[in-house]
């Protein structure tokens, strides 16, 4: 690829992409290459070029670092840090998370997301696949807005979610701005997911989209570390009701928790 890496055994696989173990061959190191079924044009191309300016720039222990992106043979592509543990989805394949667990889990992302927002930027995919589990299960979040204009079906054949819209916020549904709020509730959901261990909208595409429309997500009264109370504010349908990422890393820390 571009003479520059050399693609190593598939470590991920989705509908529209695949990752792959790779060398960099010029800088020496190991990378992850995640490589799309389409390439990117036009407008979306150029839009593509911003973000990736404004990406590069961001530096946090919580983020997987992104390195490159480009084309090659008609396929995008994107060059990662290489991060050796696995998805917050897989992990939850197992069931639920111990609260406590989660509690941590959670304000580690939440202080990834208070940087990336203080920077003027916001995430727009926050969702398990997106959360990879490295060193002392540290979770760390990649695969930016960047990635949503490659990988742009985001639905099966068979009108199944596939990952993004199960976490959309009210206002994506709606098709209103989106911005620091929207990424706020995402987190809310994945970490009621960590909590229940399932999805909150399951189902076909439509179904899933209207119902948070019409009820708002049912969190388990009692749970620890004051996650009820504070996860019914994360998932407030109205954004301006919701804490900030800041203020959510701050609650999950504080000695009596999200109250």
């Amino acid at each position: 690829m571009a003479g520059r890496y050399e693609l190593g055994p598939v470590i991920g696989r989705g509908g529209t992409a695949d990752v792959h173990r790779a060398r960099d061959l010029r800088l020496r190191r190991e990378v992850a290459v995640k490589r799309f079924t389409g390439g990117v044009t036009g407008p979306d191309r150029h839009r593509q070029d911003t973000e990736l300016t404004t990406l590069a720039r961001l530096r946090h222990p919580g983020l997987i670092e992104l390195f490159d992106a480009g084309n090659d043979d008609g396929r995008a592509y994107l060059v990662m840090q290489l991060v050796a543990g696995p998805a917050l989805s897989e992990r939850l394949q197992a069931g639920p998370l111990p609260e406590q667990a989660v509690a941590g889990l959670g304000a580690e992302l939440a202080d990834t997301l208070g940087y990336v927002h203080s920077n003027g930027v916001t995430h727009r995919d926050v969702k398990p696949a997106n959360v990879l589990l490295g060193e002392d299960d540290r979770p760390m979040l990649g695969d930016f807005g960047i990635a949503r204009l490659i990988d742009t079906t985001r639905v099966t054949a068979a009108g199944y979610l596939v990952g993004t819209a199960a976490y959309m916020s009210p206002e994506q549904v709606r098709g209103a701005p989106v911005g620091p709020a929207t990424d706020v509730y995402a987190l809310g959901l994945v970490l009621l997911e960590c909590v229940t261990g399932r999805r909150e909208y399951p189902g076909a595409l439509m179904e899933s989209l209207t119902a948070r429309l019409h009820r708002p997500p049912d969190v388990p009264p009692g749970l620890a570390h004051g996650l009820t109370p504070l996860l019914t504010r994360m998932t407030a349908t109205d954004p301006t009701e919701r804490p900030t990422a800041a203020d959510v890393a701050a609650a999950l820390r504080s000695p009596g928790g999200g109250t």
